[in-house]
């Protein structure tokens, strides 16, 4: 018996989600559907109905998309319910508990296994950050040493360059002094 297929229509009224959001799924999912086209209409398998659901759920729980895909590449299936008490707490804590506080271990192990990865993920980020923060420190630093250095170049040309007018402007009173003297001397010597 052959398996029917199902089109991107059809996906959408199975699993209630939009025909948009079905087209985005199976986009951003590829790798994840098994299907084939006829032109450009892909036929989906109906195995296809369960992988959307799958997506849906582990989207639910937080997951981000390359996690979801490992998850689901690894044959993991997204839990539900998790109104059950484990075996295990209630014998550790050898009491019944209400189901309102039931636990399920599993789903708190992937919450805190995808929180894990987030923290290591922003870790990893700010690490980068601090590096590339150092690096622009270190280019600033870099910048800054040639920069004081050229001033001191300057200053120091600026130096000569004072002592310079210093002497000059000496020589040109001096010269002055002498002229204006040369002069008064030639004026008395004339009115008398």
């Amino acid at each position: 018996m052959k398996e029917k297929g199902l089109k991107v229509d059809e996906l959408a009224q199975l699993t209630g989600l939009s025909i948009d959001e079905i087209r985005r799924l199976t986009r951003e999912y590829d790798d994840l559907f098994s299907y084939r086209t006829i032109g450009k209409v892909k036929i989906f398998t109906e195995r296809a109905v369960k992988t959307v659901q799958e997506l849906r759920e582990f989207a639910g729980k937080g997951l981000l998309p390359d996690e979801i895909r490992e998850e689901i590449h690894a044959g993991k299936r997204p839990e539900t319910g998790g109104t059950a008490e484990p075996e295990e707490l209630r014998e550790a804590v050898g009491i019944q508990l209400p189901p309102e506080i039931v636990i399920d271990l599993r789903t708190m192990q992937d919450a805190l296994a995808h929180q894990q990865r987030q923290i290591t993920r922003l870790t990893d980020h700010l690490e980068r950050e601090r590096a590339a923060r150092e690096t622009d420190s270190a280019g600033l630093l870099t910048v800054i040493d040639r920069m004081g250095d050229r001033l001191d170049r300057q200053e120091q040309k600026l130096a000569v360059i004072a002592e310079w007018v210093e002497y000059f402007e000496a020589r040109v009173d001096a010269t002055d002094a002498l002229v204006s003297r040369t002069l008064l001397d030639r004026i008395r010597g004339a009115l008398r």
